[in-house]
């Protein structure tokens, strides 16, 4: 009878040595690959900013080129290996770079925390898979906003270059015929953020007229803001 207690103990026993052992090996091997981190690391977008209030005529576009530079780490007030990443501007490429601010970036617990504006969100949740959700502004004050993963490895084009793996989060994505609210960014295997899209419009009926639905709330657009950034060119090091 001890005899068969005991075998039944180590039985169980190598069950959840196994469990733990495969917990490990899984956290191991999580895949970081959609956001490379390397100080020399840089990214450079197209940015195109529109705003919009025809109430009192504006229409302003604004376009620029921004570049992200992975400047050197260092150990932040977590305790956590963080990532100094200055952010230049430029009118276009005749022009020298003028640093504009200065963010951070690292891992937390498998997740990718960007602080932006001294404001920490949980860019990706790793390991990535489809459909997976999390709270981006679970470690800031600001309301609760979910972020899922809608897209994976899968080849994608922005600005004529071409990317095997790609990788969607998207944050918002609801229409009526009176708002648009489309939020979302893509990421390349081995290279990074590589498209962000915001886009917050809304349409009104104008001096009282109905909306023509058969119109896109694009062409109509009473108050709004449109932001769109593309992937240029890049550098990542080995």
């Amino acid at each position: 009878m001890l005899k068969k207690i005991t075998y039944i103990t180590l039985i169980i026993f190598f069950i959840f040595s196994c469990k733990k052992d495969d917990k490990i090996s899984d956290i191991k091997n999580i895949d970081y690959s959609y956001y490379p981190l390397k100080t020399g690391n840089y990214i450079i977008y197209d940015v195109t900013e529109i705003n919009i209030d025809k109430a009192i005529g504006i229409y302003d576009t604004t376009k620029y080129q921004l570049k992200e530079y992975v400047e050197s780490k260092f150990t932040g007030s977590n305790g956590k290996t963080q990532y100094r990443i200055e952010r230049y501007k430029r009118k276009n490429d005749t022009i020298p770079w003028t640093i504009s601010d200065v963010w951070a970036i690292y891992f937390l617990d498998n997740k990718l925390v960007k602080v932006e504006e001294n404001i920490p969100i949980i860019k990706i949740n790793f390991p990535v898979k489809k459909d997976k959700s999390w709270d981006g502004n679970k470690l800031n004050t600001l309301d609760s906003t979910l972020f899922t993963i809608t897209d994976i490895n899968i080849p994608d084009t922005v600005n004529s270059i071409c990317f095997d793996s790609v990788l969607t989060v998207t944050i918002s994505d609801n229409e009526s015929l009176i708002n648009k609210k489309l939020i979302y960014n893509k990421y390349a295997k081995n290279i990074g953020l590589i498209y962000k899209v915001n886009i917050d419009i809304n349409s009104q009926p104008d001096n009282g007229n109905p909306i023509d639905i058969t119109i896109p709330i694009e062409e109509r657009i009473t108050t709004g803001t449109i932001y769109k950034q593309k992937i240029i060119s890049y550098n990542v090091l080995p």
